[in-house]
């Protein structure tokens, strides 16, 4: 069978209390499960971070056990589980979420040497296709965005920029990031996530790459900015640059 379709059992991930002992098999070289290699075969990559790893792992157990994520199950169908279907195509939408994902601080982005570059959704779902091979409508796609943002899962802040010379709202892709709320639902522990936050915050530094959200040339927009620097860090259950590979107060406009 195609590694593409083969993911759509449920592995053996364990329990949060033995997360510890499942890092420590997979730095050994333990195998990948099919529903880590297909995404893996998707990006073109050999490995994923640990965290990714459990994440993807731990997604699966949703299709069988729907109350896994109950804020999930509960957001259109409170009187029933939501159909198997929905719940597979949710797992994969995650999947490929995770996979932009930043560790240290749970945001959506591309760690580049100035900042983190915020990641659209349309390139969330080019990678959605180049990993499951399918295709997803623009409007499927938000649908199910915004049954993650309804159950407290995902939030998306839009930096809208006013363009003086014009006098128009230009928008430019906004500020995403997964909450704690998801992790705790999935039976992650907050101090072994607190240790994958670190961890990922030293090797962003190490490697000369930066987390931190870009600053626009814009009032509008730095007033937003600080708006959903205090949002995101109590979603994240952090304080403002807890994780970040570096803080200021008062970020200066790029020249």
């Amino acid at each position: 069978m195609d590694n593409r379709t083969s993911a759509t059992g449920v592995p053996k991930t364990g329990t949060p209390g033995q997360q510890k002992k499942t890092s420590k098999k997979s730095s050994n070289g333990g195998k990948y499960s099919d529903a880590v290699r297909v995404v893996l075969i998707g990006l073109k990559k050999s490995k994923v971070a640990e965290p990714t790893r459990q994440f993807i792992d731990r997604m699966t157990g949703y299709a069988a056990k729907p109350f896994i994520l109950q804020s999930l199950n509960n957001v259109d169908c409170r009187q029933r589980d939501s159909q198997r279907r929905v719940r597979e195509r949710m797992i994969k939408i995650l999947s490929t979420i995770i996979t932009f994902m930043d560790w240290s601080t749970f945001r959506l982005g591309v760690a580049k040497p100035r900042e983190l570059d915020p990641v659209k959704h349309l390139a969330m779902r080019n990678r959605y296709q180049a990993i499951y091979g399918e295709k997803m409508p623009e409007s499927t796609w938000y649908r199910y965005i915004d049954k993650l943002v309804r159950a407290g899962y995902l939030h998306s802040e839009a930096m809208d920029l006013l363009d003086k010379d014009e006098g128009k709202i230009k928008g430019v892709a906004g500020y995403k990031w997964l909450t704690m709320k998801l992790f705790k639902e999935l039976g992650f522990q907050s101090g072994w996530l607190d240790q994958q936050r670190e961890a990922s915050q030293l090797r962003l530094n190490s490697s000369g790459l930066s987390n931190v959200w870009p600053v626009y040339a814009s009032e509008l927009s730095r007033q937003k900015r600080a708006s959903a620097l205090s949002l995101e860090a109590h979603q994240t259950e952090s304080t403002q640059g807890q994780f970040d590979t570096y803080w200021h107060e008062s970020p200066p406009l790029p020249h």
